[in-house]
């Protein structure tokens, strides 16, 4: 679902069995991009593959 922030914007929400494949879809092939801080890429790296370990077990 799309929804309207109370600023004006938009979030949307996803199941939780698919946010490991998300985060790796969005992610995938921006160290080369330079879109995101390497820094914070790596930390977000790190969750996305630490929530789908967690659904393995």
């Amino acid at each position: 679902d799309l929804n309207e922030s109370s600023s004006g914007g938009y979030w949307f929400g996803v199941d939780d069995d698919v946010g490991p494949a998300l985060g790796e879809w969005l992610y995938e092939g921006s160290g080369e991009s330079g879109l995101f801080a390497p820094q914070r890429r790596t930390k977000t790296e790190k969750s996305v593959e630490r929530v789908g370990e967690g659904e393995r077990a």
